[in-house]
């Protein structure tokens, strides 16, 4: 009976410490997490009476209404390299592999991940270009767009990159314009960040997929296993 007896009480001090360590990660998990708010405010446009066009936006800057814009985020203290501002992508984003036929003849026949970043930088919030806006102050049209969120982590550095195609299809190799943004430094929380329109070009031509979604791939893995099984069954009623 005292055997007994011992194991009872080992097993329910056991108890607690789980229900004490389950507590305690309940707790980290509720704790507030440092956040910054990002307030963006970016605009394609002249500052006179010379409103650009849709047709001056995709012909001088690769851009058009529905271009995605992607905010890049990260810290500059631990990530100081700034080497994707030269403009290749390999410095931008991760190698998925490459064009077998290269029916746009480039001279990079890569395919990208428009979805990746380099190391320690996050894509914080994505968006498209708007129609253009008339008539305001300066009695032209422009491509604003203004977003207020608010992102995990410790980021005092932002940019962004802006690509020519309205959508990237899952699985489907397609060539698009690209270009980033000069990037902002705050010592802070970041505030409005106005971009002008030259600020924002897409002088760069590559090729890029996106990686289907997780949940695709495991419907696909289901319903292989799906078929897998039913032909089992029928192969045994034989």
């Amino acid at each position: 009976m005292t055997q007994v007896g011992h194991f009872e009480r080992v097993r329910a001090a056991r108890g607690w410490k789980v229900l004490a360590g389950a507590a305690c990660l309940l707790g980290l998990l509720a704790a507030p997490a440092a956040a910054m708010t990002v307030i963006l405010d970016i605009g394609w446009g002249w500052m006179d009476a010379d409103g650009m066009t849709e047709a001056e936006l995709a012909s001088g800057y690769n851009l058009q209404v529905g271009s995605i814009v992607q905010v890049i985020l990260y810290d500059s203290a631990t990530y100081p390299d700034d080497t994707f501002q030269a403009g290749e992508a390999d410095d931008n984003f991760g190698i998925m592999g490459e064009s077998p036929t290269n029916p746009d003849g480039l001279p990079d026949a890569n395919i990208y991940d428009p979805e990746s970043a380099p190391a320690g930088h996050v894509i914080a919030y994505t968006t498209q270009i708007g129609p253009a806006v008339g008539g305001n102050y300066y009695g032209q049209n422009w491509f604003n767009i203004y977003a207020s969120f608010q992102i995990l982590g410790t980021y005092d550095s932002m940019y962004i990159r802006v690509f020519e195609t309205t959508q990237f299809g899952d699985g489907v190799v397609e060539s698009s314009y690209w270009g980033i943004s000069a990037v902002l430094v705050s010592g802070a929380v970041l505030q409005t960040w106005f971009a002008v329109y030259d600020d924002t070009a897409a002088p760069n031509l590559n090729y890029f997929e996106v990686i289907p979604e997780p949940g695709t791939f495991s419907l696909l893995t289901a319903g292989g296993i799906g078929l897998w099984a039913a032909r089992r069954r029928r192969l045994k009623r034989k």
